[in-house]
């Protein structure tokens, strides 16, 4: 039974490899310049420690996506090379900086160009994220089946969990009281994730308010169960979800 479970996830991954995965085989995207700037390239200060850390952190194939598909479409000002302006992005997220820690790699105000300009001027290509994480990683088949080979026993119908993650953080003009986080005992924001069995994260909430906003509103409002299978399980949180 085991062996059969086997050789038909292993036809699911291949199909969604073939279906969702072509940008592997993709040549790196080529901007042509309209414009000639006598502006000489600048280094960006510490590019190793960027280039390591993401390396580690991230592996090759999420740096590769990143700058092929997201960001390396768009010309991006600045006299520093294109790619390392969308690393210097990423490396952001991955450590958690400021826009004025940023200042350490490159002036703060070229930073704060390239930030703009990335996650205002490209917001329309930025929420095709959530169709990339709904897609990429996984499919109804390839849950189910997962769950009738690893989940123990009384849970083998179950595809999908829910968790809730609560993040330091505060900003100028925040009402505080409504920050207040029951787990971190301080302010911060809530946020739900949507995992699956296969360990993949299929949908993130919106971030709100800590104190305001109960799990079970916050599911609701995710608006789950337009995005999910038929098919699919839910373990736990039935007070929220039918």
């Amino acid at each position: 039974m085991n062996h059969q479970l086997q050789e038909l996830r292993e036809k699911e991954d291949h199909k969604l490899y073939t279906n969702k995965w072509k940008f592997l085989n993709d040549d790196w995207v080529v901007l042509k310049h309209t414009k000639y700037h006598r502006s000489e390239v600048r280094e960006v200060r510490e590019i190793k420690l960027i280039k390591d850390t993401l390396l580690k952190h991230l592996g090759m194939i999420p740096v590769f996506f990143f700058m092929n598909v997201l960001f390396g479409c768009t010309h991006y000002p600045c006299p520093y090379r294109s790619i390392e302006k969308g690393l210097l992005i990423l490396y952001q997220l991955v450590d958690r900086l400021s826009i004025n820690e940023m200042e350490r790699f490159i002036p703060r105000s070229s930073y704060q160009v390239i930030y703009n300009m990335f996650y205002i001027s490209e917001m329309q290509d930025l929420n095709k994220l959530t169709f990339y994480l709904q897609t990429m990683f996984s499919t109804p088949e390839l849950r189910l089946l997962a769950a009738k080979m690893q989940n123990p026993h009384g849970f083998k119908h179950v595809t999908l969990m829910l968790d809730g993650y609560d993040s330091r953080a505060l900003h100028n003009g925040a009402y505080k009281p409504g920050l207040y986080s029951y787990k971190l005992k301080k302010s911060g924001y809530h946020i739900q994730v949507c995992i699956d069995v296969i360990g993949m994260v299929l949908l993130v909430s919106s971030t709100v308010d800590c104190r305001d906003t109960p799990d079970s509103r916050m599911i609701k409002n995710m608006g789950l169960l337009k995005r999910i299978s038929p098919i699919d399980c839910i373990g736990g949180h039935s007070q929220s979800l039918n």
